[in-house]
């Protein structure tokens, strides 16, 4: 039972330094928070302004639309950004 807590903890404080990384490195730069945060609201907030819908119907929408935008701002750029900060063999060796 203790190995299993000990492998689970090993595992996600590795996981939470590979997330850290990945926030310093690509979320947090200011392109990436225009497009993937304020557009998307902004878009959203113009389609629904006038709408007379549910919120529920409008959520998935409100999801979708920054995940899309921050995923096409991110992975053309991935691979070139993990090799400048030497990461990329590690990622490629040993992806949790």
């Amino acid at each position: 039972m203790r190995d299993g807590v000990k492998h689970f903890s090993c595992e996600i404080s590795a996981a939470w330094a590979i997330a850290k990384k990945d926030l310093r490195i690509y979320y947090l730069k200011p392109n990436i928070i225009v497009s993937g945060i304020f557009f998307p609201l902004f878009m959203f907030l113009a389609f629904a302004i006038e709408k007379n819908t549910a919120p529920g119907t409008l959520i998935p929408g409100l999801l979708s639309i920054p995940l899309l935008f921050s995923v096409s701002q991110i992975e053309p750029v991935s691979i070139p950004l993990e090799r400048r900060v030497k990461t990329f063999g590690c990622l490629l060796s040993a992806p949790i």
